[in-house]
């Protein structure tokens, strides 16, 4: 019986024994583990300090390296302000001078100021008046270009109408369009022709409109051929002609593939002949209008010479040794030598500044 109860409480013991030494291994395998861990979290620690040791230490030598850098910078501004003081000093000088010379002056400019303008005023019309006149021969000549290009490009004209077209254009472009003779010989083989080749308008030939348009040519050209010297100062009656020449070729090239009569042929020279008086008075247009611009030239080269002339004897002999003085103060306000040093400081907002400046400078003085 007493066996059995120091039994009982021996093997609880035993067991309570045995627990209590596992949980001490158990304590010191984790005590072991945090000292190892603590030694290695030590080891990192000390080597970051050690970084930002070494890290400080080049800041420092960079801060006392920009510091320095400053210190330069602030003596070399110093020195500028200085030079720039005395620079401001004697440009202050100069302007009082200088304004004293254009107060005695401002009437004399003023009035020069005004003949400049109308001078500026009238060139620039007589500019306009250039441009225009040569925007219309240019157009004169495009119109030129496009009806002798027509006229050898039409589809109804044989070729050897094509050959006699290109002899007479030799024979007429070879000589120049001196006179209005031509003009008038042109206008009255063209009305001879009609008078001899169309039938005069019956009521059976009212709505052919070939020979209609002809006749109304004719009369159109009767009536130029009346007045023709007044093509000379009216340029309107050209062009009226050569728009009724342009609707007879476009009623000729459309109804002559239909003309079955035995005048095609003479009807055929009629175009011809008309042709080349188109191409005549276009020729002409464009020497009346070449001749307006020769004469535009020749008065806008006489006008700015006189007027070249006329300021010349107006500029007064002093102008150049008035503007030399302050020229060089102005020069010697911003001769500042040995300013190379003071770039390389090691900011980089310093070269960005330096630009906005002179940006600035430019500005101002363009």
């Amino acid at each position: 019986m007493a066996f059995s109860i120091a039994l009982i409480v021996a093997v609880p013991s035993l067991i309570l024994l045995c627990f209590l030494i596992y949980k001490m291994c158990k304590g010191q395998n984790l005590t072991n583990q945090l000292v190892g861990d603590t030694d290695l979290l030590m080891n990192s620690a000390m080597e970051v300090c050690q970084f930002l040791q070494d890290e400080l230490n080049t800041n420092k030598q960079k801060i006392n390296l920009m510091i320095s850098s400053y210190e330069c910078l602030e003596h070399k501004y110093s020195v500028l302000a200085h030079q720039c003081s005395a620079g401001l000093d004697n440009l202050n000088a100069e302007l009082t001078r200088l304004d004293v010379l254009l107060s005695q002056t401002t009437v004399t400019t003023d009035n020069r100021l005004i003949v400049l303008q109308n001078m500026v005023a009238d060139i620039k019309q007589k500019m306009l008046q250039i441009s225009v006149c040569h925007s219309s021969v240019r157009e004169m000549e495009n119109r030129l270009v496009k009806c002798i290009s027509n006229s050898l490009q039409a589809s109804n004209i044989t070729l050897q109408n094509k050959i006699e077209l290109l002899k007479e254009l030799r024979i007429d472009l070879s000589s120049p369009l001196s006179s209005l003779d031509g003009l008038k010989c042109s206008i009255q083989v063209i009305i001879n022709c009609i008078e001899s080749d169309v039938p005069e308008q019956s009521l059976f030939l009212k709505f052919n409109k070939l020979y209609s348009c002809m006749r109304k040519l004719r009369t159109s050209l009767l009536s130029v051929l009346l007045n023709v010297d007044i093509l000379q100062v009216d340029t309107g009656a050209a062009l009226s002609l050569v728009q009724q020449l342009d609707e007879l070729f476009t009623i000729f090239n459309k109804q002559i593939k239909y003309h079955t009569g035995n005048d095609a042929k003479k009807l055929q020279d009629i175009h011809l002949h008309a042709q080349l008086l188109q191409i005549r008075l276009l020729r002409f247009l464009v020497q009346q209008r070449s001749t307006m611009l020769t004469d535009a030239c020749d008065s806008t080269t006489k006008f700015i010479a006189s007027c070249s002339t006329e300021e010349e004897m107006r500029v007064p002999a002093n102008v150049e040794e008035t503007a030399i003085p302050g020229t060089v103060v102005a020069a010697g306000l911003f001769n500042i030598s040995d300013d190379s040093a003071i770039v390389d400081v090691g900011v980089a907002g310093l070269s960005s500044v330096d630009t906005d400046s002179k940006g600035a400078i430019g500005s101002a003085h363009p």
